[in-house]
């Protein structure tokens, strides 16, 4: 049945798309419709290729300099969770050009198994996204873009050099062409670390890892009405796992990932429409051993089919509908022969009735095989009654499904669990006054049904159950200056969230949720030369769910110095030192730090 519909709705969209007047394709072929037209009435941050390439940084450490997310990191190099608004890793979705790449057996992202320079921008939502992208986008989504561009002749490459402390080495490479017809985009990443630092005279043991990634992302325009594109993501991954204060560890994670998209584009009059076709695949294996071959793991294996359609009635309305069918297989030591199959479909509106007033509303159904999802909405408006000041309002039901794990793992996995379910509200006000710009957010989400693994006495292992409702609430501050006078530049950024976090029942914060993160940054350019200082403070977070102990807040400090030169060909060396003042902390109880450290940046673009 599921079959026949899809093939219903393929002659269908196809036979109307064939009978619209053409209008001639945007030169950018973007990926996400839906991620810049539906989140005016929320916070979207934008980090571009020029900033990517321009900092010897993980996925992580740029989102901690530029956001408030806050990582769970469990040693560095070790598995790095994110946490939107006090919500946990699993309620954040990180989408890929518009696929949730979370991974179907953990639920989760790990943000330093990610190379930045695989893409050409970074955009961070806070809030609510479930009506557009699905499970897990609860507390916020991160979207990974690749953005190809059409042109006449243009070939640009680049290469990186960064070596640091603790023997850490990586090199990455990017190649771009782009041609009438043609677009293509080549990258690669290998990086690697002894990670043997010193935490108060105890040595990182068992830290040690190397990663790999590369993407390949090709566009052919075949006219101006229709574009086909083919985007891969793939990554691959070897560490050891970093033992606890006080123990020994052998133990080591392997993992292989790899995300294909063919995506066919048709423009068609005021319909635009995009079919999308991925699989998608991820496989682990767990030694307890690192030095034998004896290894636990499984392997989950995803086909989805996508069909997106934007129909605008003019500049002020527009109407976007999309299906979407999943079907997830997985196998292995934990999960035999499971399977699970959704279907989905959503509706987003549009409308600027006025040229200080917008609002956008969305719904969204689906049916799943193993648990039933409820009807989810959002409604947001924009109100702009002058050219310095704007407010935006935004309410929406969301909600996380329960992972393969969470249902199948074996033993522990509970069958009868259902959806997590999120109600939030935010408003938030924007000035912009000349060279300043200064936001304040309030934000409110009510999470119901959260699942958690608890230990069952009976029975003698863990099991996930459906026990938890919580609340957060807080407020977001942010501010920006820039400047420039002759040859000089600056640029001030600042950020300050304060975070509520509570189970209902016992009124005691989340663990690993802190009150408080506040960031800071300065630049300044003269001519060739420029200088970064970054700063940020992480305040107390508790480490047991009654809070009967918790770890010391902390500060980070970080700078920078670069030098770039040349013109046809564009050099670049930076120095960088992290942990300036040599701060001992922790992120994650019993996991060790790096003290103050050293990484040097080299890279050449032609």
């Amino acid at each position: 049945m599921n079959k026949q519909l899809l093939v219903l709705v393929l002659i269908a969209s196809a036979g109307k798309l064939w009978s619209q007047k053409s209008i001639d394709l945007d030169e950018v072929v973007v990926t996400d419709q839906r991620l810049d037209v539906y989140s005016n009435t929320q916070s979207l941050e934008v980090i571009n290729d020029s900033i990517i390439e321009d900092r010897a940084v993980t996925p992580m450490e740029m989102l901690q300099e530029n956001t408030s997310i806050f990582f769970k990191e469990n040693g560095r190099g070790m598995v790095a969770s994110p946490s939107f608004r006090g919500t946990t890793a699993s309620q954040t979705a990180v989408i890929w050009n518009g696929i949730p790449i979370n991974s179907k057996l953990l639920g989760q992202t790990d943000f330093n198994l990610i190379a930045l320079n695989n893409f050409d921008e970074i955009q961070v939502r806070s809030g609510g996204g479930s009506v557009a992208y699905g499970s897990d986008a609860v507390g916020g989504s991160v979207h990974l873009n690749n953005n190809l561009k059409f042109n006449d002749k243009n070939i640009k490459q680049y290469l990186g050099l960064n070596y640091g402390s603790f023997s850490t080495l990586e090199l990455n490479t990017r190649f771009k062409m782009s041609r009438v017809k043609h677009a293509l985009e080549i990258n690669m990443n290998r990086n690697s670390s002894d990670n043997d630092f010193k935490f108060q005279d105890i040595v990182n043991q068992n830290g040690s890892y190397q990663n790999m990634s590369w993407s390949v992302n090709y566009a052919f325009r075949l006219n101006e009405k229709n574009t086909i594109g083919f985007y891969n993501l793939s990554s691959w991954n070897d560490r050891n796992l970093s033992a606890a204060i006080g123990n020994t560890a052998t133990d080591r994670y392997e993992n292989l990932n790899y995300h294909n998209l063919l995506q066919w584009t048709n423009s068609l009059n005021k319909l635009n429409s995009k079919f999308n076709l991925v699989y998608q695949n991820e496989r682990f294996r767990y030694y307890t051993d690192g030095t034998q071959n004896k290894y636990t793991g499984n392997i989950a294996s995803t086909k989805k089919f996508r069909y997106d359609a934007v129909y605008t009635f003019d500049n002020y309305k527009k109407l976007t509908g999309v299906f979407d069918y999943n079907r997830t297989d997985a196998n292995g030591t934990s999960i035999t022969h499971k399977s699970r199959n959704t279907i989905s479909g959503a509706l987003l509106w549009i409308h600027k009735p006025k040229s200080w007033l917008l609002y956008e509303v969305g719904i969204r159904s689906e049916k799943a095989s193993t648990y039933k999802n409820p009807l989810l909405y959002s409604a947001g408006l924009e109100i702009t009654p002058s050219n310095w000041f704007q407010l935006k309002i935004n309410a929406s039901k969301n909600y996380r499904t329960p992972t393969l794990n969470d249902l199948y793992w074996t033993p522990g996995g509970n069958t009868t669990l259902v959806p997590e379910l999120s109600h939030q509200f935010e408003v938030s006000h924007i000035f912009s006054i000349q060279h300043h710009k200064l936001s304040g957010t309030v934000f409110y989400n009510d999470i119901e049904s959260m699942i958690r693994w608890m230990p069952n006495v009976n029975l003698g292992y863990w099991e996930p159950q459906n026990i938890d409702a919580i609340f957060t609430k807080g407020f977001e501050l942010k501010y920006g200056y820039t400047y420039s006078i002759a040859r000089h530049q600056f640029q001030l950024n600042a950020a300050y969230s304060y975070t509520v976090s509570q189970v209902k029942n016992t009124g005691h914060q989340l663990s690993y949720v802190p009150f408080e993160i506040a960031t800071g940054s300065l630049t300044y350019r003269f001519n060739h030369l420029g200088f970064n200082y970054i700063t940020r403070y992480t305040g107390k977070v508790y480490t047991r769910s009654d809070e009967s102990d918790f770890l010391e807040d902390y500060t980070l400090h970080t700078i920078r110095v670069f030098y770039r030169w040349g013109e046809k060909i564009n050099y670049s060396l930076a120095f960088k030192i992290n942990n300036l003042t040599d701060q001992v902390y922790m992120n994650v109880e019993n996991r060790p730090t790096p003290g103050r450290n050293y990484i040097t940046n080299f890279t050449i673009k032609f």
